[in-house]
């Protein structure tokens, strides 16, 4: 399996070249473009279930495959912004529903708990581990990323937090997450509730 990030554009997309034995599993509704031999399946009831936007409407993720010879699919975020591949190695990563983009193979052990990670408490987190192939996530406007130490402190508000390595601790507090170290943390550059905010007015 071979994936390039595009960037000539202000938001990025995401192409992947698929051989007949890989998979990738990406979020709902974000495909542009697909090649004949591409099969775009709907995970089983007991895989991912997930929410997208504030609305808080559930969707499983989907299962790309190509059918017997070599197929290309292009994908984009919902949301204009930075695409990113991290692995997790030997921890675990935590990410944003809203914010997350897919990822590589079928090995992920993949758990959904509760929206500590986001502005709105109906946006759910995904926690990520047992696998070392790469994982997707978006940023609005770009992604930063904060480096910590052992023990080492920072606090971040909660809009602009889209993710955090397994072995990186948080609480709440306010508006604002505490977060201590040692891990990475991935932010927005800017945050992406104001675009959410205009298009849900717009929809009224």
């Amino acid at each position: 399996m071979d994936y390039e990030i595009d960037k000539q554009s202000n938001s990025h997309q995401l192409k992947f070249a698929l051989n007949n034995d890989d998979i990738i599993n990406i979020r709902p509704d974000s495909i542009i473009s697909k090649t004949a031999s591409i099969r775009v399946n709907e995970s089983k009831s007991d895989s991912i279930l997930s929410y997208f936007s504030t609305s808080g409407k559930n969707f499983p993720v989907k299962s790309v495959t190509s059918k017997n010879k070599r197929g290309f699919v292009t994908i984009s975020p919902p949301l204009p912004g930075e695409i990113v591949a991290i692995n997790s190695d030997e921890t675990d990563v935590k990410l944003s529903t809203l914010f997350f983009i897919g990822y590589c193979g079928d090995e992920y052990n993949v758990k959904i708990t509760d929206g500590v990670l986001n502005k709105n408490e109906n946006v759910a987190t995904m926690v990520l581990s047992d696998s070392d192939k790469p994982i997707f996530l978006y940023g609005f406007n770009g992604i930063k990323t904060i480096n910590l130490d052992t023990q080492q402190q920072t606090k971040v508000k909660r809009e602009y937090l889209i993710g955090l390595e397994g072995n990186v601790s948080h609480t709440i507090d306010k508006e604002f997450v505490k977060i201590v170290g040692p891990g990475v943390v991935y932010l927005h550059a800017s945050s992406p509730f104001v675009m959410i905010d205009t298009f849900e007015k717009l929809g009224n």
